[in-house]
């Protein structure tokens, strides 16, 4: 069961549109599907895996931690997302943490297999190198926000990105996460979390229900996220 929603799942993910047939099978043949649990950390720097990620359901949160022991979140990947270092030579994935933030299937591939069979195709890796840039530029505004933003602006933010990754049209976010997980995300503890998810709550930005959160004004949090 895995193994045919490994393959159906290669064959459907945006980054490898367009690969042959011969292509997807010698993915297939040497990828290895995963179902990993809420929490879980997938990897961390000290491991030095060699695999690529593809997020198949669920979500990921990818993180650093600077020298002062604080976790600076970059990255928040859901389904059709690829992850563990774009560069096959980058063996420490850049000194960041996987940790999956729900119940998710990932399938996995060699770095060195993937690379010497995808450099053949210029199409791919270009997606991958745009990707990259993305993942880069994300990390400098994360750490621009802990560095100059308070804990609402940077609340804010999140739930922003959140609503765009996981949201539906009512404006619901489909990520179930507690106040501390959120304030993982955003560098901040629980208790400030919480008196700023109150804050959103009171001036309309946000509905709070247990463990979940519905966006009323995006355009109030907007206006939040730039302070």
């Amino acid at each position: 069961m895995i193994k045919e929603e490994k393959l159906w799942y290669l064959k459907n993910l945006d980054i490898l549109s367009g690969l042959s047939e011969e292509e997807l099978k010698f993915l297939d043949d040497n990828s290895v599907g995963l179902n990993v649990k809420k929490g879980t950390t997938i990897y961390s720097p000290e491991e030095k895996e060699e695999f690529l990620y593809f997020v198949k359901r669920g979500s990921v949160r990818l993180y650093k931690v600077d020298s002062n022991g604080k976790e600076i979140t970059f990255a928040i990947l859901g389904a059709g997302d690829i992850f563990g270092g774009i560069s096959p030579y980058d063996r420490d994935m850049y000194g960041e943490f996987a940790v999956a933030l729900e119940d998710t299937f990932i399938c996995l591939v060699n770095k060195r297999v993937f690379f010497s069979r995808m450099s053949r195709n210029p199409t791919i890796m270009l997606r991958l190198n745009k990707f990259l840039g993305l993942m880069t530029y994300e990390l400098e505004l994360r750490i621009e926000e802990l560095v100059a933003k308070p804990v609402l602006t940077r609340l804010a933010s999140l739930l922003l990105r959140l609503q765009d990754r996981f949201g539906d049209p009512e404006g619901d976010i489909k990520l179930s996460l507690s106040h501390r997980e959120l304030a993982s995300l955003i560098g901040a503890t629980r208790e400030a979390t919480t008196i700023a998810l109150n804050e959103l709550k009171d001036m309309g930005a946000i509905e709070i229900g247990r463990k979940k959160i519905k966006v009323i004004s995006r355009k109030l949090l907007e206006e939040l996220s730039t302070f």
